[in-house]
């Protein structure tokens, strides 16, 4: 199989595993994408995703700001990463994260949604 399969096939993995909230599951199958190519910010993002499921935030933060250093233009990565912020209660951070993130994708729903709730919150 060639690699660039295999990453999706295991992304793929990752992101159902995800939506079952099978967040170790998940974690595996993202760590085995970056194993097949460290650079797929799709695999940062859903570690980012599973770990932050998991309560390893700190963790998660790492494998997100991974992705970020890849591509820092990522609006789903940002999107990820402010929720992230929001949830530890880092609120101004998160602010500016998810504002970058709207500047990048300014239909997104889900971050104007995020935005409000923070700027409600401080």
């Amino acid at each position: 199989m060639r690699r660039e399969a295999l990453d999706e096939l295991l992304i793929q993995l990752a992101r159902l595993h995800h939506l079952a909230d099978r967040h170790e599951l998940s974690e595996q199958a993202a760590r085995d994408a970056l194993a097949v190519d460290p650079q797929s910010t799709s695999a940062h993002f859903f570690l980012g995703l599973a770990l932050t499921g998991s309560g390893r935030h700190h963790d998660a933060e790492s494998a997100l700001l991974d992705g970020l250093r890849i591509d820092p233009d990522d609006d789903s990565l940002l999107y990820a990463y402010a929720s992230l912020l929001h949830r530890v209660g880092h609120l101004d951070k998160a602010g500016r994260v998810v504002r970058r993130a709207l500047a990048l994708d300014p239909e997104d729903e889900d971050a104007h949604r995020l935005l409000s709730v923070i700027l409600t919150e401080r």
